[in-house]
């Protein structure tokens, strides 16, 4: 068995600022491009997505030609028409001045030129992820808070819900059911990308996290598979973890040094192996290589 071994991406960055948690690179209009979170060290809130492109030098840089959108932690997708492309919206909390509201923003649009803002989930709702399958139905995946005895605030988990079309997304999000069995009391995840397998099954890219006895955080890159008439989850397992990347990256906060976000997935066109692509301790970004993430083959939308 092969030892992972993760990359560091090369992003160049404005001075006095991080740019991570990335989503999969992609071709976009003859060059490949990245949606990613550039954010001011010390606020986030002046958090913004920018689109990235590979320069001649194995560099990414900004790619001024494409807009910028005031939100974190991006994700991309496509339908037949037109691109989805999503990330948190945060803002302070007039109530609570150490607390932040947030939400997620979904920008619909036949370019990324172009893309208008279709919907806002409730307050306290990251982790949403859409995919249209073969059928024309569309997945829904988000991330409720649910109370448990090791936090009675709620912790974040994936639920479900199969909509006929986009305009359905509030009536989707409401009914989505938690999908059962994925973590511990004190443990809490997300979706982070989803694919349509070859066999019918959904292959969701996700993460996991927990806090240790000193508050640090961590987080964990897993992958599971899902039935989405049976409600079942099968292959539920970690894939990467901070370790595998270079030791003495830099580090927002101590808490986060453990921490690995996971942006996508993409098949290496000259092998049969996959690449991941993450943010690393909220301020960098890497990719690493692995075997088949799952037991069927997965339908790449961003590739087609």
């Amino acid at each position: 068995m092969s030892v992972l071994k993760g990359k560091l991406e090369n992003f160049q960055v404005p001075d006095g600022h991080d740019v991570y948690n990335p989503t999969i690179p992609f071709m976009y209009n003859g060059r490949e491009i990245v949606a990613i979170r550039l954010e001011p060290r010390i606020n986030e809130f002046a958090s913004i997505v920018v689109f990235y492109q590979k320069d001649g030098k194995n560099r990414w840089v900004r790619d001024h030609k494409l807009p910028s959108f005031s939100m974190q932690d991006p994700f991309i997708t496509k339908t037949r028409n037109e691109y989805i492309l999503g990330g948190v919206k945060v803002t302070p909390n007039p109530n609570f001045p150490n607390e932040s509201n947030y939400s997620t923003v979904i920008y619909v649009g036949k370019s990324l030129e172009n893309m208008f803002l279709y919907y806002e989930s409730p307050n306290k709702m990251k982790g949403i992820r859409i995919l249209e399958l073969e059928n024309r139905k569309i997945a829904v995946f988000s991330r409720p808070q649910v109370l448990s005895s090791k936090d009675p605030m709620g912790r974040g988990r994936i639920a479900f819900a199969l909509i006929d079309n986009l305009t359905q997304i509030t009536v989707g999000i409401q009914r989505a059911e938690i999908i059962e069995g994925l973590y511990k009391d004190e443990e809490w995840g997300g979706c982070n990308e989803v694919h349509e397998l070859d066999n019918g099954d959904l292959g969701i890219l996700g993460h996991i996290a927990y806090f240790d006895e000193k508050g640090n955080r961590h987080y964990h890159v897993t992958t599971f598979e899902f039935n989405p008439t049976t409600k079942k989850v099968s292959n539920h397992r970690v894939i990467v973890k901070r370790e595998i990347f270079p030791k003495g990256i830099k580090v927002k906060r101590q808490d986060l040094e453990d921490v690995l976000y996971p942006g996508g997935i993409r098949k290496i066109a000259t092998s049969d192996k996959y690449e991941v692509f993450v943010g690393i301790s909220d301020t960098s970004s890497g990719k690493v290589e692995i075997g088949s993430p799952f037991s069927s083959t997965p339908k790449l939308k961003l590739h087609s």
